[in-house]
């Protein structure tokens, strides 16, 4: 395993994310969903800093994984890494994101929003990994 392409793709993870949640992206569309005005947000902004360094832990984890069934499959180049990417993502990250719809109050808006980043930073996760294998 390359562990500056794992820390590269967690890295990579969170700026996904920076720019998917922007205003200027899906982060009013995604503060809708959520019933919350763009004041609440700049509120949950202000404490947001452990929630950053737990979701960078998390990107961490995601990457860690992600780099071992890169090294199972072989994955080598953009290709297969966006290959990687997109199956881990239909797996495991779609059908929980759209299950959890069917069984809570969740809006589809919000799950396909979540699943959408999800699957940016996959792809771009996989690449990273199997180009730099």
């Amino acid at each position: 395993m390359n562990f500056l392409a794992i820390i590269l793709g967690a890295a990579l993870n969170m700026v996904i994310g920076f720019f998917w949640y922007s205003p200027k992206m899906f982060g009013r569309a995604w503060m809708e969903s959520l019933g919350k005005s763009e004041k609440e947000f700049e509120e949950i902004k202000k404490g947001a800093n452990k929630a950053y360094a737990f979701s960078f832990l998390g990107a961490l984890v995601m990457s860690l994984v992600l780099s071992a069934l890169v090294s199972l499959a072989q994955a080598e180049g953009v290709l297969d890494g966006v290959f990687i990417g997109i199956i881990c993502w239909a797996g495991f990250i779609a059908t929980t994101a759209f299950n959890s719809c069917l069984f809570s109050s969740k809006p589809i808006k919000q799950a396909a929003i979540d699943a959408g980043y999800y699957l940016a930073a996959l792809i771009v996760m996989g690449v990273v990994i199997s180009v730099w294998r």
